[in-house]
């Protein structure tokens, strides 16, 4: 395995990949590409990836 950060522009997050050395398939990723998508969108909020009730 290794791990690599990349810094994301278009999200302004950094984003930690663990990978397969020897495939090069990415095991996981922190945050997940859909959590990326979600920020690009007009009508996403802060908050909107968790849902709390105080």
């Amino acid at each position: 395995m290794r791990l690599i950060i990349e810094e994301n522009d278009e999200a302004g997050a950094y984003v930690y990949k663990t990978v397969d050395r020897r495939t090069g398939e990415v095991i996981s990723q922190i945050p997940r590409e859909e959590v990326l998508k979600m920020k690009e969108r007009p009508d996403y909020d802060v908050g909107d990836v968790i849902s709390t009730v105080a």
